[in-house]
């Protein structure tokens, strides 16, 4: 009888902890969102420090760390979340935009490359890893993603001014006067600049 009651307890207790650190997380995260990272922080040190191992709140801790400008700490806590859940899209991204901060422009590519693989689809995910893929002299792929960006943004005229001066330095004239066109439509802002290599590629 003392053994059944002993595991009832038991059961009892681990339902309450479980219960308390899933509450933790979603007060964690709703402070996150309302910008009260040192609210945020605490709770998600608390689940930590519970010795809980899960993802999602090493995903978070790395976010907040990376709002305090802490790379060193942001990029334990999202490679150790990446190392929990491999396909965990939002953790590569989050580690890539680190690493592109760092200067370390392959390794940023093989995460961005990765969250997209893992449902990052995001705009941003697209245009940062054009970006270094156009730094980097990889034209054609920058291309590529620049298109697929302005697909899923379609007012992205950073992402059209970007890719028609690929166009512009490839020789083809057409298609960077057609998105010379596009930025300026979105945004005219562009107009001054544009104008006048739009009028230079006319000649």
């Amino acid at each position: 009888m003392k053994t059944i009651l002993t595991v009832i307890l038991i059961f009892i207790a681990g339902q309450a902890f479980s219960q308390t650190m899933q509450e933790n997380f979603e007060n964690g995260k709703k402070s996150f969102y309302s910008d009260d990272f040192d609210g945020a922080n605490k709770y998600f040190m608390e689940i930590l420090n519970s010795q809980s191992d899960d993802y999602l709140t090493h995903y978070y801790k790395g976010m907040v760390y990376v709002i305090y400008f802490d790379n060193e700490k942001a990029m334990t806590e999202l490679t150790t979340a990446i190392r929990k859940k491999k396909s965990f899209g939002p953790a590569y991204f989050g580690r890539a935009e680190l690493l592109e901060k760092t200067g370390d422009t392959a390794g940023a590519i093989t995460d961005y490359t990765a969250a997209i693989k893992h449902g990052e689809r995001s705009s941003d995910a697209y245009f940062n890893r054009a970006s270094l893929y156009q730094a980097a002299g990889q034209l054609e792929k920058a291309v590529k993603d620049f298109t697929k960006a302005i697909e899923i943004n379609p007012s992205d005229d950073i992402s059209y001014y970007n890719r028609g001066k690929i166009f512009m330095e490839l020789g083809e004239k057409n298609d960077a006067i057609s998105d010379f066109e596009s930025a300026i439509a979105i945004d005219k802002a562009w107009e001054k600049e544009l104008r006048e290599l739009i009028k230079m590629l006319s000649n």
